[in-house]
């Protein structure tokens, strides 16, 4: 404790010493006069200070009266939970054995089908397809003939046909006097027939541009009611529907 409170003072007087030791050597460096040392006043000394002991602290005072308060007792800890216990698993079962599957007999090959014989192939000499290709000439040729001898037969009863209808309608018709000098009138009259000759319908489809003409040219059809015709495929082909050309000569026919 003496040791604590000497060392301020001891600081003190060293730095005392210190100063004038300094101030002794600067002025000694700077004049070479000797100057006498001032003595130190005889105020100035050092003194040992003791420091107060510092006062216990007061501890606190338990009365005997009062009695010490329980500490509160620890709370018990959780008791842990049991995990269920794992289920056992099921080893699997053993697989069966395979059985070897029995290899199946090799199937007979299949023989081979027989390759049928090549046919003989036609020999011809050449005075026989000459022969041939003359008869089949002829053939063709006939053919054609019969059909032109057939369309000519057709034509030639066809525009007869026709001839006896014009005839039959120009007795019929009662061409007006106003048109008989009229050589260039021309009326166009459209006729369906049904089989047998009976008309069914007539219609003008050119006009000569007389009218009192065209209607004594619709008029001579009407009148005639049944017309000469043919039957079977020739009618079928060429009377059905006609068309007749009523001019001023026809009326003299």
């Amino acid at each position: 404790m003496i040791g604590r409170d000497l060392g301020p003072a001891l600081a003190i007087a060293i730095a005392l010493h210190l100063l004038i030791i300094g101030a002794v050597t600067f002025s000694w460096s700077s004049e070479p006069v000797l100057k006498t040392v001032r003595p130190l006043p005889p105020h100035v000394q050092a003194v040992i200070i003791e420091k107060p002991a510092p006062k216990p602290t007061p501890q606190a005072v338990v009365k005997p009266d009062e009695k010490p308060k329980p500490k509160p007792k620890p709370k018990p800890a959780p008791k842990p939970v049991a995990k269920p216990e794992p289920k056992p698993v099921p080893k699997p079962a053993p697989k069966p054995e395979a059985k070897p599957v029995p290899k199946p007999a090799p199937k007979p090959e299949p023989k081979p089908a027989p390759k049928p014989e090549p046919k003989p192939e036609p020999s011809f000499t050449a005075p026989e397809l000459d022969e041939l290709m003359a008869s089949e000439d002829r053939e063709l040729e006939s053919s054609a003939q019969q059909q032109r001898e057939q369309a000519a037969r057709e034509a030639s009863e066809t525009e007869s046909y026709i001839s006896a209808i014009t005839a039959a309608l120009s007795q019929r018709w009662i061409i007006p006097a106003t048109a008989r000098q009229k050589d260039s009138l021309s009326a166009h009259v459209r006729i369906r027939l049904l089989p047998g000759g009976e008309v069914l319908d007539v219609k003008l489809v050119k006009s000569s541009g007389d009218r009192a003409f065209d209607d004594s040219a619709v008029n001579a059809v009407k009148s005639a009611g049944r017309l000469p015709v043919p039957s079977g495929d020739l009618f079928n082909k060429h009377f059905r529907d006609i068309t007749i050309n009523f001019h001023p000569q026809m009326a003299g026919q």
